[in-house]
């Protein structure tokens, strides 16, 4: 079931009862991060309410759990890549991104942080290291890997 179909069931209403500016972020979201292949997985969701707000550890945690739930979930191994990435680490992103790939054949769109990381020399060289370093420390950001 799309995102848009599981928020009009929830919400009890049909599609021209929303707001044109309720109706614009539903679109977005179901844009910005489609999770259909784990829809049932509430890990899944609570992952991306806590990205969403900026709970990182949260975030992560859920997605980790998501993950030790559906191993074959590629999306869930791409999207805990993406957060990682986005907090700057991108060594554990770039596994991640690996472990996404290997599961499937996913399209280049959805691996363009992947490729940053790739075309900035690897999740080792000292350029990516410098600038995760500073990603953390602008966000504050310092996960427990546990």
């Amino acid at each position: 079931m799309k995102f848009l179909d599981r928020l009009f069931g929830t919400l009890g209403k049909q599609p021209q009862e929303l707001t044109n500016k309720a109706l614009h972020l539903a679109k977005q979201a179901e844009w910005d991060v489609d999770l259909s292949s784990s829809a049932a997985d509430e890990d899944a969701r609570a992952a991306q309410l806590h990205w969403d707000a900026g709970r990182w550890q949260a975030a992560y945690d859920h997605f980790t759990l998501a993950i030790l739930q559906r191993e074959d979930d590629a999306i869930l191994w791409l999207n805990r890549g993406n957060l990682l990435a986005q907090m700057g680490y991108y060594r554990e992103a770039w596994a991640d991104f690996t472990k996404a790939r290997s599961l499937a054949d996913l399209p280049p769109e959805l691996l363009g942080t992947a490729r940053m990381i790739e075309l900035l020399g690897g999740p080792e060289s000292p350029r990516n290291a410098r600038h995760a370093a500073r990603k953390r420390a602008e966000l504050g950001v310092a996960l427990s890997f546990g």
